[in-house]
């Protein structure tokens, strides 16, 4: 093996051993456990009601090949009655991590290829730092391609229905099949097609016999397939406008999230449709064309990389499979193509942070979520200004992967064609893209008539949702104990919470004073609380819990270090919705003023002569000189201070005890 090779591996071998998203590989472990004792998984969304509302669930959201093959693992750990720990995470990482081997033996054993595809950095982050399972769909799209090479149309087809029937995205491969099967006559493409549905058929059948409810069980598949086609984007592009417009929030104090869902009503679905009718015709366009331009394998992988590029797909392991058909390029494509996804992969363990819970979570199985917040406040004790410096770092790393990208199918396309223009055709698609969706957006009928009556005389203090996003396990700070119960599950459980807590206020005539934390205002938690208060016309007002000491904000209870004060204060000003505070996130603005034209945004919120108000409420005993620096930085940010004493607020769901001496 070579030297890198060999670092590589020693890196991957480490990764495997501790780490785990803290988010999948908790779905992926609970979801066989549960199988494993005779609990259908994908009934979990049903029992919970884990539901993005109008879209579909949110619990084990892919089709069950993974599941019957994690489930031989995890049942004999089950049947050892070994307790939730590190073999848990191995049972499940070793899946993908074996597929990933087996890619590499399918390209030396059928195409001579030795290039030691299962070390690329992308894999290693997505499969062995973060425990995705898509090297399982590269497996079998690769053998079929090998199979179809032998001329085993049967066989070939059997193993695309096996990709199918582990993750959606396989789809992505049925033109590039297609348009070559075709070239060998109908009767092998009938063959191919009707094996493929064989396959996949096959899948849902042992399923379905394993729980025990094959109806339900077609039902439940039909139900997920149709899910990923309708869930809100986390990205335009290769994790492009909204990923990037998500980094570069920090050059402008976070400005983006609260202000966003004003503006859209805290709806990520409102920006589903026009993301969505952007991106089919370039999308569809690029992924015909690269079907009849490139031989088979080339042909898949370049079906992902459009798709990568003109879709909403910002995650990391969608690369997993092109990465997989990486020696079917010449040094050159090569070279492009791993240097986009080795930058797509940094910029995703540093800039979404996931290099702490990745690392850390493992250990606390149970209980995801608390080493995370703790590193995070803590680190903002201790390094001010860390989050921009990680967040800059996405901005740079995803930038520039987004443009080598781009790069990388431009010279494709002209390769593969031999004219000069076809360079240049698809960064003017992509432009072409980016403006359509600039205009549709700017046809949004945004709704600004926020209530004209708010109400509200009895202050009630509310710490934003934070730590709710594993259904049944943690039910987060804001939640009053009537709706402790998670009703609509990951993603979506603070928007309909945050409405009934909304209405109970506006019932009790509270006036809800949101706490101003910084881990928080840097997060898209708040963002739902808030936009349901307005919705709702109830008052509502920023407060910051001020300690004497920084414990308290790494206990999560008060709402900077004392060092960060400063900077808190800011992040307020930039998101009060007030004209000529509020703030629009960065490169949303930059539509707003070229093409987009939305009204300024200017709702209620209360104001002492004339500056919006912020409340800060002392925890123990302050001494004079910290409240007074507070009231100068307050006025300097164009903000009235008025202190309040924890005493005269009603708590809710919040220990008295956490906010005393």
């Amino acid at each position: 093996m070579k030297k890198w090779e060999v670092a590589a591996l020693v890196i991957a071998l480490i990764a495997f051993l501790i780490a785990g998203s803290e988010w999948d590989v908790y779905v992926f472990i609970e979801s066989t456990r549960m199988l494993c004792n005779g609990i259908d998984p994908y009934t979990r969304f049903h029992s919970i009601g884990a539901y993005i509302p109008s879209l579909g669930p949110m619990w084990i959201a892919y089709p069950p090949l993974v599941l019957l093959l994690w489930y031989p693992g995890i049942c004999t750990l089950e049947m050892l009655k070994v307790p939730l720990s590190w073999p848990y995470l191995w049972a499940v990482k070793y899946i993908p991590a074996l597929f990933a081997l087996l890619s590499a033996y399918v390209l030396k054993k059928y195409y001579n290829k030795s290039y030691a595809v299962y070390l690329l950095p992308v894999v290693i982050v997505a499969v062995y730092l973060h425990g995705m399972f898509d090297s399982v769909t590269a497996f079998f799209l690769l053998l079929s391609t090998a199979l179809l090479r032998k001329r085993k149309y049967a066989l070939a087809g059997l193993s695309y229905g096996l990709a199918l029937a582990s993750k959606q995205h396989a789809i992505l491969a049925t033109f590039a099949f297609a348009i070559y099967l075709l070239k060998k006559g109908l009767r092998r493409t009938i063959t191919f097609a009707l094996t493929s549905i064989i396959g996949f058929v096959l899948v849902i059948v042992a399923y379905g016999l394993l729980v025990g409810n094959l109806a339900e069980t077609i039902k439940d598949v039909m139900e997920v397939l149709l899910f990923h086609l309708n869930r809100p984007p986390n990205g335009l592009g290769f994790g492009g406008f909204s990923v990037i417009s998500i980094y570069s929030d920090a050059l402008n104090e976070y400005s983006g999230n609260i202000i966003s869902a004003l503006v859209f009503r805290g709806n990520a679905s409102v920006l589903h449709g026009p993301v969505t009718r952007a991106s089919i015709p370039f999308l569809i366009t690029s992924i015909l064309l690269v079907s009849v331009l490139f031989d088979l394998e080339v042909a898949i992988l370049m079906s992902y990389a459009v798709y990568i590029l003109f879709s909403y797909v910002g995650a990391l392991q969608h690369l997993v499979v092109p990465a997989m058909f990486v020696p079917f390029l010449d040094k050159k494509e090569r070279k492009l193509f791993i240097t986009s996804t080795t930058l797509y992969s940094l910029s995703h363990v540093l800039a979404f942070w996931a290099i702490f819970p990745i690392i850390f979570e493992p250990l606390f199985l149970k209980q995801f979520g608390l080493s995370e917040a703790l590193i995070s406040r803590t680190a903002d004790a201790i390094f001010p200004y860390w989050d921009v410096i990680l967040r800059l770092s996405g901005l740079v790393l995803t930038s520039t992967a987004l443009v080598t990208l781009i790069i990388f199918v431009a010279y494709m396309f002209n390769k593969a064609t031999d004219k000069s223009y076809a360079f240049a055709l698809v960064p003017i698609m992509y432009i072409l893209e980016l403006s359509l969706l600039a205009i549709m957006l700017s046809q949004l009928k945004v709704n600004l008539n926020f209530p004209e009556h708010f109400t509200g005389t009895k202050p009630v203090l509310v710490y934003a949702w934070e730590n709710i996003e594993y259904p049944g396990y943690r039910f987060g700070d804001y939640l009053t104990t009537p709706y402790a119960i998670p009703k609509y599950g990951y993603y979506s459980m603070v928007k309909p919470l945050a409405m009934k807590l909304s209405e109970m206020a506006k019932k009790k005539n509270y006036e809800v004073l949101v706490v101003a934390r910084e881990d928080l205002i840097r997060s898209y938690q708040v963002t739902d609380l808030i936009s349901a208060l307005e919705i709702n016309g109830v008052k509502w007002a920023w407060a910051i819990p001020i300690a004497r000491n920084d414990k308290k904000y790494t206990e999560g209870i008060s709402g900077a270090p004392l060092n960060e004060i400063e900077r808190l204060l800011s992040m307020v000003r930039h998101n009060i919705p007030l004209k000529g505070y509020a703030t629009l996130p960065p490169l949303l603005n930059i539509l707003n003023v070229t093409l987009i034209k939305l009204p300024p945004l200017d709702a209620y919120y209360p104001k002492c002569g004339g500056k919006p108000v912020v409340y800060v409420i002392p925890i123990g005993k302050l001494d004079g000189k910290t409240l007074n620096r507070i009231t100068e930085l307050a006025q300097k940010y164009g903000l009235c201070i008025k202190e309040i004493n924890v005493k005269n607020i009603i708590l809710w769901n919040v220990k008295p005890s956490a906010l005393s001496t």
